[in-house]
């Protein structure tokens, strides 16, 4: 009687830990990312809860502020994100960008349903961040005026990106990246867009990939969030930066 008992205590406990899971009713509970304000590696994260329509809490932070808390953070960098329940109990603590965002789109039901369908997903993630890379790597150069020019160019790297993506596009035909469904790779493709609109200025000799914005963009939880005032803005078009 004592042992039917005592299994019977470990299984209510396991039953209780496990409904304490996010991913168990991940609605239910508040995530927060702390990052600049400003796009960079933690935008993709902002996008995928608001999407999901889970409730997005911005810990915005500068250089002074990253200093303080460097000691408290995995790897000593942000993004991180962290999980609160109702009461404001962190149940989950997550480092390092791509496991964040991978796991938020795995909570939001934007990873795939299946092994084929993840990994097509995995690989356009993979390609629009070296996409990103394009302009980003030159960005935070002393010489980054000049790097620039030759990025935005007429027939350079930038364009040849788009036009990737816009083929990419039309050859799915369906307006998204994978399959007929909205997925964290479009997510991404989205914060590509956006970015590259800014620096380019002209985006329409890449119809698909215009078509592509438009469309993700009025998803209704997607749209509230990119009109959402208190929304970062790129690091493009902070003239603080320049």
């Amino acid at each position: 009687k004592k042992q039917e008992l005592q299994l019977h205590l470990l299984r209510q406990l396991f039953r209780h830990n496990m409904a304490q899971q996010p991913s168990s009713s991940p609605k239910e509970y508040i995530y927060e990312v702390t990052y600049y304000e400003g796009y960079g590696l933690g935008e993709q994260a902002r996008l995928v809860v608001r999407a999901g329509g889970l409730q997005l809490e911005n810990h915005l932070i500068n250089d002074d502020s990253l200093a303080a808390l460097k000691p408290s953070l995995l790897f000593g960098q942000v993004p991180r994100l962290r999980v609160k329940d109702k009461s404001g109990n962190v149940v989950v603590e997550i480092f390092q960008s791509r496991a964040i965002v991978r796991y938020l789109a795995t909570l939001t039901g934007m990873a795939g349903s299946t092994p084929e369908e993840a990994a097509q997903i995995e690989q356009f993630s993979e390609a629009i961040r070296d996409s990103n890379q394009v302009a980003s790597s030159c960005w935070w150069k002393p010489e980054r005026h000049s790097l620039m020019a030759d990025v935005v160019k007429p027939g350079g790297p930038l364009h040849a990106q788009c036009k990737r993506y816009d083929d990419l596009l039309k050859k799915n035909g369906t307006g998204y990246l994978v399959s007929n469904k909205l997925t964290v790779a479009d997510l991404l493709l989205l914060i590509f867009t956006e970015e590259t609109k800014i620096l380019l200025k002209d985006i329409s000799a890449y119809p698909h990939l215009v078509a592509h914005l438009e469309k993700i963009t009025t998803i209704p939880s997607i749209k509230e969030y990119v009109n959402d005032p208190t929304r970062p803005k790129s690091f493009y078009e902070q003239p603080d930066l320049f």
